[in-house]
């Protein structure tokens, strides 16, 4: 019987931990600006909340990092063959941006206007070079919501803030490149369903935010429908990587408080 040989290197490659490693140092580098690498490969369980959201296993953020209060909890996607193309109609959206925000007073999830102006898009379209691979943004956003309210409760249980608040944001670094595609929805064919390729307003850009009803509602918490989809949004910062040190001094100028 043949033995297909090992290939260490390949191995290597397809793993996504030198990059997580490469995005960490870059948080280190940039400790004169504040900030701070708390943890890496940080152990959670989400144990804390109803008992439909608890499934007892423990689970791993890939980084933590802090300045100021604000803690960026942190998804290192590494990719090799996908674009990811935010898609939003007429104009580009900045409002309001869900965190997770604890005080003295506990644990809860707050709107917050950024004080920074950061795209924002509910619809994220990602090109896939293989058509094998089954990726989801919603699906990978909504497990971080998860681990970043676990992360909170975690710090909350073990030193609740007395005199300050702290934010807890949940944030994915990738190396795919990140587009903004703009549309006037008045030229989408309703025919075809297709658009004019001139009509779309495509741009690379840094870094965007992604905001979407990431959990279905709890039984009873809204008694009209168009308020059960808002009630549960949730905001999830998405940075290019090789934008990262462009990026800080704008994350270092989030105004939460």
């Amino acid at each position: 019987m043949s033995v297909t040989p090992l290939d260490p290197y390949g191995i290597i490659k397809a793993s996504g931990f030198p990059f997580q490693e490469r995005v960490k140092l870059e948080f280190q580098a940039a400790s004169k600006q504040g900030w701070v690498v708390v943890n890496d490969e940080h152990p959670y369980r989400t144990d804390t909340g109803p008992d439909e959201d608890r499934d007892y296993a423990t689970r791993y953020v890939d980084l933590i990092v802090a300045r100021n209060g604000i803690h960026l909890v942190i998804e290192c996607k590494k990719t090799e063959k996908e674009s990811w193309v935010f898609v939003n109609p007429s104009e580009a959206a900045q409002g309001p941006i869900g965190v997770c925000h604890q005080n003295e007073r506990g644990l809860n999830i707050q709107e917050i206007d950024l004080g920074s102006p950061i795209e924002t898009s509910s619809i994220c379209v990602i090109e896939r070079k293989d058509k094998n691979h089954r990726f989801s943004l919603e699906n990978m956003a909504h497990g971080l919501t998860t681990a970043a309210l676990a992360v909170a409760a975690q710090q909350f249980r073990l030193q609740p803030p007395a005199d300050r608040t702290t934010y807890w944001l949940p944030t994915i670094i990738t190396n795919a490149p990140l587009y903004s595609a703009l549309f006037d929805v008045s030229q989408v064919s309703l025919e075809t369903g297709h658009i004019p390729e001139e009509d779309v307003a495509l741009e690379v850009v840094p870094l965007m935010l992604f905001r979407k009803s990431l959990s279905p509602p709890r039984p009873g918490s809204h008694r009209r429908l168009n308020l059960l989809g808002a009630a549960t949004e949730r905001s999830v910062l998405v940075i290019c990587a090789k934008n990262l040190e462009t990026c800080l001094p704008t994350l270092a100028n989030l105004h939460l408080a």
